[in-house]
């Protein structure tokens, strides 16, 4: 059987495609974040808060800051179970525990501190 050089595209472009279709698949996330808020007990939000998230089946931690609007995100965690915190000097810390990281989510988070 005699392959003309149109078969021989086709084939050639075909097994590119496939190469980069699972190069894709491989790039897919296996991570998550964890967003949320800080507010002190009046609901006013605070910035420059730090938070932390610390897995607590592996001991792993990761740490953000607070934004200008009290807001936060610690992306790239991997899935599990976390405890998330956060520290203001002349304010007790907060924590929210059992926060779910799932493949490609991002599980929101409101930490209230007292003063």
């Amino acid at each position: 059987m005699t392959r003309t050089p149109s078969a021989f595209r086709t084939l050639t472009v075909i097994a590119v495609l496939a190469h980069f279709l699972a190069a894709a698949a491989r790039a897919q996330s296996t991570s998550g974040s964890i967003s949320g808020t800080v507010e002190d007990s009046t609901g006013a939000r605070l910035p420059n808060v730090a938070v932390s998230a610390r897995n607590v089946d592996t001991a792993l931690v990761r740490s953000a800051t607070s934004g200008a609007g009290g807001t936060f995100t610690i992306p790239l965690l991997p899935v599990g179970t976390y405890e998330v915190g956060a520290e203001l000097s002349g304010f007790a810390g907060a924590r929210v525990a059992n926060v779910v990281v799932s493949i490609g989510g991002d599980s929101t988070v409101r930490l209230v501190l007292e003063p």
